[in-house]
């Protein structure tokens, strides 16, 4: 059912035999199967759309949907789930999709449940990374109405975030604060928006980001700085949305980066495809590791698209391999659950 051709990227051999459900917020619905209105920022439904048609032109059985609840009368009517919903109307992370697709005994796309819920969580993620021997930037944890707005043990300057946030949500330069004074006030403000927060220290240098597809080992794909004109080189939530000033490819020959993904790999994985985020001193060569995202953008545009073409591959042949290597993973031989429904 899996072949591996000449660039190693896998593919599935029959493709129109396996039925996918494409979940994502802007995915287009039936009957019209057309892009979905926004009317905020960004280019989600765009990208969104892209991948609808990818795995079409993969040749899959797709259906597709914007209604996260789909997939609770799917059972049955499908073999696979490509869901890029990485928050939707629950507290903190986003593993509803994963979480029911284990109970229906159907495979996914992306990792196992109590996976996807470290790695969305950016202080237990960094906890794990920190085990592991990976360095992390000093962090404390406040959850609204019950962690005590005591200055945190390390001094400032600090940075204030969304603890479960993605894309960079709510963060702008008002994340960055010298004292204390400041960072309350920014997490006062987050906690009236009903956020749990995560304060760190503000780690100097650049963005990282490591992308990594599954295989027999995880396969580093490239190594890119997101490109950010704020002062620092802050990423910002309005830079995330946009991705206007791309990607620089950096040719960071430094052995941290190999180590650090069988780490985590050996740690958590298997993962169909994920990103390491750092923050990275060229001038002292530290790093301080950010998070681990198993629902990033793998559009044309951004570091997996960026590497595929590198290496004379196709978004489309890399999103194949993502659903192929997904799909050994989940292989459920001498597994004696039942489809529910």
């Amino acid at each position: 059912m899996i072949n591996r051709g000449a660039n190693g990227l896998l593919s599935v051999n029959t493709p129109q035999d396996l039925r996918i459900l494409f979940m994502a917020p802007y995915a287009p619905d039936a009957p019209d199967y057309r892009i979905n209105p926004y009317t905020g920022d960004g280019t989600y439904p765009d990208y969104h759309f892209q991948v609808f048609q990818r795995l079409n032109r993969l040749g899959f059985r797709v259906q597709s949907t914007s209604k996260p609840y789909t997939i609770v009368h799917a059972g049955g009517a499908i073999d696979y789930v490509f869901s890029l919903y990485n928050r939707i109307a629950i507290r903190n992370s986003e593993v509803f999709v994963s979480a029911y697709c284990e109970y229906l005994a159907v495979d996914y796309l992306g990792a196992p449940p109590n996976v996807r819920a470290a790695a969305e969580d950016k202080y237990i993620s960094k906890v794990i990374a920190a085990s592991l021997g990976i360095p992390v930037p000093r962090g404390v944890p406040y959850h609204r109405g019950v962690t005590p707005l005591e200055t945190p043990p390390f001094a400032g300057p600090y940075f204030i975030k969304d603890r479960f946030g993605a894309a960079s949500e709510r963060i702008t330069m008002e994340s960055v604060q010298s004292d204390w004074t400041g960072a309350r006030q920014v997490i006062e403000a987050l906690w009236a928006e009903g956020i749990d927060v995560l304060v760190e220290n503000y780690v100097e240098g650049i963005d990282v980001t490591v992308a990594v597809v599954g295989d027999t080992e995880p396969r580093l794909l490239g190594i890119y700085e997101p490109i950010s004109d704020k002062p620092g080189r802050i990423l910002t939530h309005e830079l995330k949305l946009t991705d206007h000033l791309g990607y620089r490819e950096l040719d960071l020959r430094a052995g941290w980066v190999a180590d650090d993904v069988v780490r985590l790999w050996a740690a958590l994985g298997p993962i169909d495809y994920f990103r390491l985020d750092y923050r990275f001193d060229p001038l002292t060569g530290e790093r301080r590791f950010l998070e681990l995202n198993i629902c990033c953008y793998i559009g044309e545009h951004g570091p997996f698209g960026l590497a595929a073409a590198r290496e004379g591959a196709t978004t489309d042949s890399l999103l194949g391999h993502v659903v192929a290597y997904s799909l050994l993973r989940q292989r459920r031989k001498g597994d004696d659950r039942q489809r529910i429904l």
